[in-house]
């Protein structure tokens, strides 16, 4: 009897490690997706921290012309990296809406620091804001709507 007692507890453990492989090769990756084309006439929509980390990721990778609009205020839980680099500066418009991203930091580490880093694009509408126990900082360029404008900033606000 202790035998077959062993034998059902490698049974259990062997059946709960296929389950966890299992899971882990078909469950969705948590990258947000984005709804929207990201034209300027269906642009993409943004509401959530996790959305404009996608948004933040695609133009960084290329899709620089990428036009967005914020559809709620949201809050970022963690130390922000700009949308727009010096190799892929924003070109597309992004549309805040009146919209609020609050609790804006960053690491000391960044020499750019903002919400966007270089940008040659539009940015319109948008309010950010840093909370008391947070902070904008960085080692050469620091702000928190744009660091570095090429293009049109019209309507934002910084406060905090």
């Amino acid at each position: 009897m202790h035998d077959k007692s062993i034998t059902s507890r490698r049974a259990l453990a062997l059946c709960l490690a296929a389950a966890l492989l299992l899971a882990s090769l078909v469950l969705p990756s948590f990258a947000a997706e984005l709804t929207g084309a990201g034209t300027e006439s269906d642009p993409y929509r943004i509401g959530s921290e996790a959305e404009l980390i996608a948004f933040r990721d695609r133009v960084n990778s290329g899709e620089t012309g990428a036009c967005a609009t914020l559809t709620a205020d949201f809050a970022l839980s963690k130390a922000w990296t700009a949308i727009g680099t010096k190799e892929n500066p924003y070109r597309g418009t992004f549309d805040g809406g009146g919209h609020t991203i609050s609790n804006f930091n960053s690491s000391y580490s960044d020499p750019i620091a903002a919400l966007f880093g270089y940008n040659h694009g539009k940015i319109q509408k948008l309010t950010v804001f840093t909370e008391a126990n947070y902070g904008v900082y960085g080692t050469d360029y620091t702000a928190a709507v744009c660091a570095i404008n090429y293009g049109k900033i019209t309507d934002c606000v910084s406060q905090g």
